[in-house]
């Protein structure tokens, strides 16, 4: 089954469309490889529109510009079209004819990729835009349809060149198909004016279903319409005419269902939106990772990193990841233990479903009650960024996980776990003075009310920590309070106050799918950010008035970082005991949402 539009896999992947959380997973459905990311594409096309052609000028009128009649939001989400992006034109520009919607196939018949709609201007260009293509292919069919006259597609694909896609329709027919093409409109060619009613199953066809769709409306004046054949304004008896000169033409080109389709297995909350698939690994692909020994820092903590300023470790970097680090005192290079673990590794101790492998994270007990120690990330970059990152993995904790706040008296535990910024430069480091900002970070937060009654009174939470920008003077998001808690519960199970116990959730011994949504706010200082927490697709902490960006931070500060793991305080056993833990995180995805 192929997952239309937006989200439209690379072929390299296998995509299984159901899982059952409660029983025994499945094997991991992801496969990441060295192209499995998508790729932004510039276009650039030129087309004419025959309703609005003008031979004397060469070019199209713009009277529904003049009259104020163009849709500051794209038209297309009406059937059949049933297009639901949201483009949208705060000021149109003096020159603009109409909206036009631009469809990317694989093939002339089939594989409807993305769909964009975009503002066709007076000379034939289309404004430029960016869409986001599958990064596998090096060639596409692109066809431009209106709301009243026949599409067009190209004959042959177009190579993707240096990242854009460029064509002018007005300079061919194109594909014919056994039917017609474009219209030739004295040295150029245009789309043919006269198809108000699309709705018909299979094809496009000029007929007597379009004049009896102008029928009832002649006569009509100041109205935006599709029965408004030469674009004008108005219907009347010059649209009739126009559609008699092309009566009983038909396009050769293939009608599809290019309707967006979610991708499988997403929250809820989720399923209304359009996500588009950036990122996905199981890394069953992988080979077998384990992190090196850097030079020891003052505190005894060997680190090893590949960013920026410490390339030299990038050599060992698992494919498709861009960024990674440790820092820990256990590593095999330091001490004389046999059982000692790199603190980031990736094998097949314990894949999800039983097969494959997994990214594994040890947990080291060193340091003091606040001290936040060992340090396992594995890190995505996506430049230039994006405004709206959703974000989910599966996590597994090994039997018997042992919080120190369990198992002594009152206080909190973290576990950083998932990460999502924008970087200045380097993705790794953090801190008023660092270079990651706006960020959240996803915390496994463990605490003890009262000890003395027992394991299950240890409450849990899945809580997102924001980080504002100007992170120099906001990193703390001062005098904001966002209303983020990340209670779960779980049915069944008596909590407290909401909050279930960690025994009772990812202490389990089971995985369990974690997600998160990092949507900017609209502009600096502006209270419309979103931030959203999924515990097994249950919704446990959302937000819309976080402000990522305070006033005073650049309104291209995107997010440009997802990183996986983290570092904790967590101490257990004394340092001496040289004492280690693991989890796990497998079937990684990460999309763009619109």
């Amino acid at each position: 089954m192929i997952y239309l539009l937006r989200y439209s896999l690379p072929l390299c992947c296998l995509l299984l469309t159901a899982f059952d959380m409660i029983a025994k997973p499945l094997p991991s459905i992801f496969a990441c490889t060295s192209d499995m990311e998508s790729a932004v594409v510039t276009c650039n096309f030129s087309v004419l529109l025959e309703g609005a052609y003008d031979p004397s000028t060469e070019s199209m009128k713009t009277e529904l510009r003049q009259a104020g009649q163009i849709p500051n939001l794209q038209p297309y989400h009406h059937s059949y079209w049933n297009y639901d992006g949201q483009e949208q034109i705060i000021a149109l520009p003096a020159g603009m004819v109409d909206w036009v919607l631009l469809s990317f196939r694989e093939s002339l018949t089939s594989g409807c990729i993305a769909r964009k709609a975009a503002a066709l201007m007076e000379d034939g260009t289309i404004e430029p835009f960016d869409i986001i293509l599958p990064p596998n292919l090096s060639s596409v069919h692109v066809m431009v349809e209106h709301r009243n006259h026949l599409p067009v597609i190209t004959e042959q694909p177009i190579p993707i060149t240096n990242g854009a896609l460029t064509f002018d329709f007005t300079q061919t027919e194109g594909y014919t198909g056994g039917g017609s093409g474009q219209k030739q409109l004295g040295n150029h060619w245009g789309l043919m004016a006269g198809n108000g009613d699309q709705n018909a199953a299979t094809g496009y066809d000029l007929n007597a279903v379009d004049i009896a769709y102008w029928n009832p409306l002649n006569g009509l004046f100041n109205i935006y319409h599709p029965a408004d054949y030469n674009m004008d304004n108005d219907v009347s008896a010059d649209d009739r005419v126009l559609w008699g000169a092309n009566n009983g033409k038909f396009s050769g080109v293939t009608k599809l269902n290019c309707g967006y389709s979610p991708p499988p297995n997403i929250p809820t909350e989720l399923q209304s939106l359009t996500l588009t698939a950036i990122f996905e690994d199981n890394f069953d692909a992988q080979s077998d990772f384990a992190n090196g020994l850097g030079n020891p820092n003052s505190n005894g903590t060997a680190a090893e990193a590949c960013r920026s300023g410490f390339e030299a470790a990038c050599a060992t970097l698992p494919t498709c990841w861009d960024v990674f680090a440790s820092g820990e005192r256990f590593h095999p290079a330091i001490i004389a233990n046999a059982s000692a673990q790199p603190g980031l590794q990736i094998n097949d101790f314990e894949p999800r479903g039983g097969t494959g492998k997994s990214l594994i994270i040890w947990d080291e007990s060193y340091g003091t009650n606040s001290q936040w120690g060992s340090d396992a990330l594995l890190g995505k970059k996506f430049l230039p960024g994006y405004d709206d990152i959703y974000a989910e993995m599966w996590i597994k904790f090994q039997p018997n996980y042992r919080w120190q706040y369990m198992e002594t008296t009152k206080g909190i535990n973290y576990a950083k776990v998932l990460r999502m910024s924008h970087s200045d430069s380097d993705p790794i480091s953090t801190g008023g003075n660092g270079t990651n900002a706006p960020m959240t970070i996803l915390d496994i937060k463990v605490w003890c009310d009262d000890f003395f009654n027992g394991p299950r009174t240890n409450r849990m939470a899945l809580q997102a920590q924001v980080r504002c920008d100007p992170q120099e003077t906001n990193y703390q998001c001062p005098g904001r309070n966002f209303g983020l808690t990340g209670n779960i519960s779980v049915p069944g199970v008596p909590g407290i106050n909401g909050d279930a116990a960690f025994l009772d959730t990812f202490g389990n011994g089971e995985w369990h799918k974690i997600g998160m949504r990092m949507a900017l706010n609209s502009a600096p200082g502006v209270e419309d950010g979103i931030l959203m927490v999924w515990y097994d697709d249950q919704l446990v902490s959302s937000s819309t008035i976080v402000t990522f960006l305070e006033t005073g931070a650049p309104q291209d500060h995107l997010i440009t970082t997802v990183l996986l793991g983290g570092n904790m305080n967590n101490v257990v056993e004394p340092e001496a005991n040289q004492f280690e833990q693991w989890y796990a995180i497998d079937d990684v995805r990460i999309f763009s949402v619109q």
